[in-house]
């Protein structure tokens, strides 16, 4: 079963206008949508740091937690070189919806600020390899019940799923049980458990019924 999460994503925010966000409220307003998503800031590219780009992430980022509030749906957060702005928009709105800040890459600080805020931490691929230290410290401070697993499709392939060629695999939904068995070694937990755990976690964040 698939369900339906439409956004407008920060790192496209020059093609974006005023228009879309009446065109995601009707999408909201006439289909089943579970949340809204991805939304959030970007600063990864040069471009986007840029004052006058910037604020206008940060218009159409408020703009759509204002509908999320409006129908009262989670969000799906992508945060890129920007929790701390990130953060201070959602304390603003005074949001409470919650849901996932997607493929955490934050530190324990972070992690702690957005699980007061009611949102799990999206897991990837990421946390199968050893060197990502700073998530492995991350989960292992929050612990089992504010994780969620994701794909993030096509990024984030876990380690054992990499080519050895130049380009690496299209990550797939096919490779969760892999990021599980990552974070169930992380955690000391077993999967079974874990598992468990993480599908009430999701159920949870996305306000679905289990």
């Amino acid at each position: 079963q698939s369900h339906l999460a439409p956004g407008l994503h920060p790192f496209y925010i020059e093609q974006h206008q005023t228009d879309h966000l009446q065109e995601l409220e009707q999408l909201l307003k006439n289909e089943h949508c579970i949340a809204i998503g991805e939304i959030g800031l970007d600063t990864f590219l040069k471009q986007h740091k840029q004052a006058e780009i910037f604020q206008k992430q940060k218009d159409f980022f408020a703009a759509q937690l204002e509908l999320a509030q409006q129908f009262d749906k989670p969000v799906l957060l992508h945060i890129r070189k920007s929790h701390a702005e990130v953060l201070q928009i959602l304390k603003q709105q005074q949001f409470k919806q919650g849901g996932i800040a997607h493929a955490f890459g934050g530190g324990i600080e972070e992690a702690k600020a957005f699980i007061k805020l009611g949102f799990k931490l999206g897991i990837t691929g990421q946390i199968t390899n050893l060197n990502a230290k700073k998530l492995h410290q991350v989960v292992q401070y929050v612990g089992p019940e504010h994780l969620v697993l994701e794909t993030d499709c096509p990024d984030m392939t876990p380690l054992c799923c990499q080519s050895s060629t130049e380009q690496r695999t299209r990550n797939t939904p096919a490779n969760l049980p892999y990021v599980l068995q990552g974070l169930a070694k992380s955690l000391h937990m077993h999967k079974e458990e874990l598992a468990e755990q993480l599908w009430q976690n999701t159920h949870q964040a996305l306000h679905l019924a289990i």
